[in-house]
């Protein structure tokens, strides 16, 4: 290009000299015409001065006759002849044609021809330039004909159509805009496209890019390095590109415009001031102490420092950040050098020579493109983007969304984080084109722009898979997943892990979540998340801790299971032991181990563990983004301590129930203190990522908040786990004594109706859920809501009549009936064999189906036992509370009344003091039944309870009458309140509002009916 330079430059200098020349001879020609004309005058006309001739001669041929005479009249003498006398005939002539000409158009202008006034006007011009009437004309001629053409146009352009106009239009933006700008937009595009194919084959040269971000600050809020990274490399790149071509292009003549200086100046700073601004972050992040980068957390109680795990810690790990000083140089030596040309432009002027301005142009640029050449290639070869590959549509789609699900999506999970907490990948998943054309065309688009720097490549099938992660063209790990060698199924023998009956519990209890993908490709999204959280620390600090892809996996297949899934135990209990410090997982298989625990000292286990783990976290609050571990493990503890509370009034201590050593108050405190902090926690700002996260718990809490104290009125929950804990509060608040909550009810049964049915109101919406349903049945909080009338009434279903939903009965109804065996007293006198012969059965069901038609007709005919049970039959103060109750309630007042000896005359003083005693305290029975309601209804039959009593018999083995009559008194004593206390749990009262009252009577008759089962 500078030679191009040059070459323009000899021509114009060989041009002006051509000029030069002619210009010279021009004017010695023209002084020779001079002399001639002046040697003419001195002849004829010696009274004149000759300059004067020469001058008119001049105005003559020039086309100004009036002013040549005028000149002559002024030099010539009066009295003398007219001087110079061919020169003012030749003006007068001139002006004479002139003047005939004018008129002459001026009667075409009367018939408007103004094409001809135009030639006409103009020939009297040439000849008398003076001439205003001609000049008059001409103009008015002129100002016709355009109006014609306007008029003319204006009718031509309302004649062409849309397009057309458009057309012109384009023509005359091509015309004046963007033709002068070819000669720098060619260079302009070209240095650009060249820049950012050199970025792309920086990013495969260089072997390991560190990862462009600050520091962790324990924000989830993505850091500014990469965005200014990105930006510094794009202005960097256009503005070389801006400065090049403008330097070697013609647009601008020599010497460099100030503009162009300015606007270098400009590219200079916008290119270098993100990168400059990052180092400093960098460096400011890196000098902060350690509590400046860490977020204000409660101060966790001293522990003993942890054994050194087998495996290298998270923390350990992270990639050390990158180092920016090279780039940092470039971009000040770039802002100083524009600074600098500027400096000499402003002293020197224009006289800076051209070939010192091209030079400091191109340096500029050179600066800026390898400044902007290193950081896009920085930021493509770090950028999260991913490419995955199989051998199937299906395959693919299947991986991109387990990928989605454990890296993309926001938090998932209650108490339990389902998969990680990683939302790096979020649009980090490459389109997946369907036409074959266009991926392939693509796969060729992204190869050479290399935006999508990582790929997975999944190759074989469900028994055994081969996944390859590739970074920038470069293998950087594989794997081979095989499910029985990683025992991602139950084994099928005995020295298994899972055995044949976790197995068959897998089978039976998987919900649909896992029968779409195979645990395979769970697994293999696990590697390729792990393999990418080693270059970027975003995600890895997503992952809380885990550091191997196994146990990660492991914890993600597990997640996948219903809750209380023996499978998942397995799953969970690998993953840890895989690595000990994935948080998630360690919380998760603790979670799966004690949460459904139902006595007192598992809870209090459970809650000690969740308070070190909060603790752990708060420890590693500047590592990893722990804060919604942390929304879990609160909210779980809070749940954990009401639980053991209430296990602890129910009596429940698990094994240590002798040397139970439960502090109540502590507990209270501790479950006030993890509502709390669970407040604190859940407070959220606008533009909180996880702002929804924690309005869920907000939500769901509110019944806990009620039940401590923390909050009064009538909270309005919207999840079913909300409604679940505020129906349980209302349950339960009167069955433990909470100091701070606001008008708890008494605990009398018979205030708690209006309790009882506002916690079946919301009870009733939170079961929608099967597994609190089914939690319903279990959870310690509910015990004593569990005994009362509202439960019983509304969550126990009615005992079963037919005699042929009996589970043995059951695979034989049809044939019973279709062989005229359809009423149980007809089974009952059937023959054994000859039953046997119409069924699909051995003899020995006929036989047992035989002694439970009898059993069930026997139970239909028992005749209650009179009201006061025989104490040979079974003992009234083990069966009847009510009654143990009252002897207890009495003997207290007893012994505080001290008895008089035998002799004593004060016996009569001692009695009215007992009846003193005894008067100043409530009953300790329930209030009286109406007359005619309990007194008079007959004892519960067993006829109602037979078919749920056979059932519970049958599956005991003892369904037959040699086996029931075989029963001591005592043991059969003790096999009615089994199978009674079975079916209270799961089936309606039949009568009386007296529950444990009629829980008596029905032992007391089903133990006598044993005695004699015929």
């Amino acid at each position: 290009m500078l030679t191009v330079h040059v070459v323009t430059s000899m021509r114009r200098l060989v041009a002006l000299s051509v000029a030069c020349v002619v210009v010279v001879l021009a004017l010695g020609g023209a002084g020779s015409a001079q002399a001639r004309s002046v040697g003419a005058l001195q002849v004829g006309t010696p009274t004149v001065d000759d300059a004067s001739c020469v001058a008119a001669v001049l105005l003559v041929r020039d086309g100004f006759p009036r002013r040549a005479l005028a000149l002559v009249e002024t030099a010539s003498q009066p009295a003398t002849a007219p001087p110079c006398a061919s020169v003012v005939a030749d003006a007068q002539a001139a002006a004479q044609v002139a003047s005939l000409k004018a008129q002459a158009a001026a009667e075409l202008a009367e018939g408007e021809e103004w094409d001809k006034v135009t030639e006409a006007a103009a020939a009297a011009l040439e000849l008398d330039r003076d001439n205003a009437a001609a000049a008059e004309l001409q103009v008015q001629a002129q100002k016709a004909i355009a109006a014609g053409e306007a008029d003319e146009a204006g009718a031509t352009e309302k004649a062409k159509s849309s397009v057309e106009q458009l057309v012109d239009q384009w023509k005359v933006l091509l015309k004046k805009q963007l033709t002068p700008l070819g000669s720098l937009l060619l260079p302009l595009v070209g240095m650009l496209l060249l820049l950012v194919i050199l970025a792309r084959l920086v990013v495969l040269v260089v072997r390991e890019w560190p990862e462009p971000e600050s520091p962790p600050t324990g924000s989830r809020e993505r850091d500014l390095f990469r965005p200014l990274i990105l930006v510094g490399g794009v202005v960097s790149v256009a503005g070389a590109s801006f400065v090049a071509s403008v330097a070697l292009s013609d647009t601008y003549s020599a010497p460099v415009s100030r503009p162009m200086v300015g606007w270098a100046v400009v590219v200079a700073f916008l290119a270098s001031a993100p990168v400059v601004a990052a180092a400093l972050q960098m460096k400011a992040q890196r000098e902060a102490p350690p509590e400046a980068q860490r977020e204000a957390q409660p101060e966790a109680p001293p522990q003993a420092p942890p054994e050194e795990p087998r495996k290298a810690r998270a923390e350990d790990t992270m990639p050390r950040q990158p180092k920016v000083a090279g780039v940092v140089a470039v971009g000040v030596a770039a802002v100083g050098l524009a600074l600098l040309g500027a400096l000499v432009r402003g002293l020197e002027g224009t006289d800076v020579t051209r070939e010192a301005e091209l030079a400091w142009a191109l340096g500029l640029a050179g600066l800026l493109a390898v400044q902007g050449v290193w950081l896009l290639a920085w930021w493509l070869a770090t950028r999260i983007r991913l490419d995955v590959k199989a051998s199937s549509e299906a395959e693919i789609g299947t991986l991109a969304a387990l990928l989605s699900e454990l890296g993309a999506e926001k938090p998932k999970g209650l108490e339990v984080p389902r998969g990680a907490d990683v939302t790096a990948l979020d649009g980090a998943l490459a389109a997946l084109p369907d036409n074959p054309v266009l991926k392939v065309l693509k796969d060729i688009l992204r190869s050479i722009s290399g935006v999508t720097p990582w790929t997975a490549t999944i190759e074989g099938d469900a028994k055994a898979r081969v996944v390859t992660v590739v970074r920038n063209g470069r293998t950087v790990g594989s794997a081979i997943i095989d499910p029985q060698r990683m025992r991602l199924v139950p084994s099928t023998d005995a020295s298994g892990d899972g055995g044949s009956e976790a197995a068959t519990t897998a089978s039976s209890t998987t919900s649909s979540e896992t029968d779409a993908p195979d645990h395979t490709l769970k697994m293999a999204a696990a590697f390729v998340l792990m393999t990418m959280a080693e270059a970027h620390p975003v995600i890895r600090r997503g992952l809380a801790g885990a550091v191997t892809w196994t146990s990660l996996g492991y914890h993600y297949v597990a997640t996948t299971f219903p809750p209380g899934d023996a499978e998942a135990q397995r799953l969970l209990a690998r993953a840890l032991d895989e690595d000990p410090e994935n948080r998630a997982a360690r919380l998760a298989f603790r979670h799966a181990v004690d949460r459904e625990s139902v006595d007192c000292d598992s809870l209090s286990r459970y809650a000690t563990f969740l308070e070190s783990f909060v603790a752990d976290l708060n420890e590693k609050s500047s590592m990893f983004d722990i804060e919604t571990l942390k929304l879990r493990a609160t909210y779980t503890r809070a749940i954990i301590e009401v639980n053991a509370i209430y296990a602890h009034e129910n009596g429940k201590h698990g094994a240590d129930e002798g040397t139970c050593s439960f502090n109540l108050a502590a507990h209270r405190g501790a479950a006030r203190a993890a509502l709390e902090s669970l407040d604190t926690l859940t407070r959220r700002a606008v533009h909180d990522p996880l702002r929804a996260f924690k309005s869920q718990f907000s939500d769901d809490v509110a019944g806990l908040r009620l039940l401590v104290g923390l909050d009064a009125g009538d909270p309005k929950p919207n999840s079913p786990t909300g409604m679940y804990n505020l129906g349980c509060t209302y349950a339960s608040r009167g069955d433990v004594d909470w100091p701070l909550a606001a008008a708890a009810p008494a605990a009398q049964p018979s205030d708690r109706i209006p309790d009882d049915e506002l916690a079946r109101g919301w009870l009733d919406l939170a079961c929608q859920d099967p597994r609190k349903k089914e939690w319903l049945t279990k959870d310690p909080q509910l015990e004593g809501f569990r005994k009362r009338v509202t439960y019983r009434t509304g969550y126990l279903a009615d005992p079963r009549t037919d005699f042929f939903t009996l589970s043995t009965v059951k695979p034989l109804a049809k044939p019973l009936r279709s062989a005229g065996f359809g009423d149980v007293s007809l089974i009952a006198q059937a023959n054994p064999v000859a039953l046997g012969s119409l069924l699909p059965a051995d003899p020995t069901v006929s036989a047992q189906l035989v002694e439970l038609a009898q059993l069930r007709l026997g139970l239909g005919q028992f005749t209650p036992v009179r009201s006061q049970p025989d104490p040979a039959v079974v003992d009234p103060l083990e069966l009847d509370p009510v009654v143990a109750q009252m002897v207890e309630w009495l003997n207290t007042r007893l012994d505080a009344v001290s008895p008089p000896s035998a002799n004593d005359p004060s016996a009569l003083a001692w009695v009215v003091d007992l009846v003193s005693q005894l008067g100043q305290d409530a009953s300790p029975f329930p209030p009286a039944p109406p007359t005619g309601a309990a007194d008079e209804a007959p004892a519960t039959p067993l006829d109602a309870w037979a078919i749920e009593i056979l059932d519970q018999l049958t599956s005991r083995g003892l369904a037959r009458r040699a086996s029931l009559v075989a029963l001591a008194p005592g043991e059969g004593t003790a096999l009615a309140k089994k199978v009674v206390t079975a079916l209270m749990k799961t089936h309606k009262p039949t009568s009386g509002p007296n529950l444990a009252a009629g829980e008596a009577d029905f032992v007391t008759h089903l133990a006598a009916w044993m005695q004699r089962p015929s």
